[in-house]
């Protein structure tokens, strides 16, 4: 009985759970855009675009500090 279930595990067709997953990634897309488009647009003709000039080190660390994100190497540097 193993047997046969390791065999129909193996050669079963993955093409409904893709399909499936691709369904729910564009609905979410959707759900996003819906909420969100409309802050992002605002933001990006908020934004000037200009590069942010730091004097030191610390100066560097505090602008930093503020982004809510992490990078590993902007530690390193």
């Amino acid at each position: 009985m193993i047997y046969i279930y390791i065999y129909i595990y193996i050669y079963c067709s993955t093409v409904y759970l893709y399909l499936s997953y691709s369904n729910l990634r564009d609905q979410y897309n959707e759900i996003l855009m819906s909420e969100y488009c409309a802050q992002f647009e605002h933001d990006l003709e908020k934004d000037n675009y200009s590069p942010i000039l730091v004097k030191d080190e610390e100066s560097f660390r505090s602008i930093i500090r503020e982004f809510p994100f992490y990078k590993r190497s902007m530690e390193q540097v």
